[in-house]
């Protein structure tokens, strides 16, 4: 079995690969870049895998460590820290697909408003 250190720098690696993909979906989001927001989708789902992986991983390693080193407690922070900015560019994610889906909503009203009646009465 690996070592806590090393699992929680994966993990560590995968949240900031995780925000780094969310960066990109927000300005594939921002231009309307229907593949760049597909491929930020597909990447966001493995590594959201690995990362579960990883906390399993976390967790027996964790229940076999009887203390933390400093190191381990280092990488605890930095990482809480990546998560943080990872839920941050989730929400602002969030908003802008409610307000593209809005958008296209508008314009799809104004190309034919008798179709869209009915259509997309939903919200996101």
């Amino acid at each position: 079995m690996r070592g806590l250190a090393e699992i929680l720098q994966e993990e560590l690696d995968t949240v900031q690969n995780l925000r780094d993909v969310a960066v990109r979906e927000r300005n594939a989001l921002r231009i309307d870049d229907l593949e760049g927001i597909t491929a930020a989708t597909a990447a966001k789902e493995r590594l959201a895998r690995r990362l579960g992986e990883l906390e399993r991983e976390r967790q027996q390693a964790v229940e076999a460590l009887h203390g933390e080193t400093e190191a381990v407690a280092e990488l605890k922070e930095r990482l809480q820290g990546a998560v943080a900015q990872l839920k941050d560019l989730s929400t602002t994610n969030l908003l802008l697909t409610r307000q593209l889906l809005h958008y296209v909503r508008k314009v799809l009203l104004l190309l034919d408003p008798e179709q869209m009646s009915g259509r997309f009465d939903r919200t996101v």
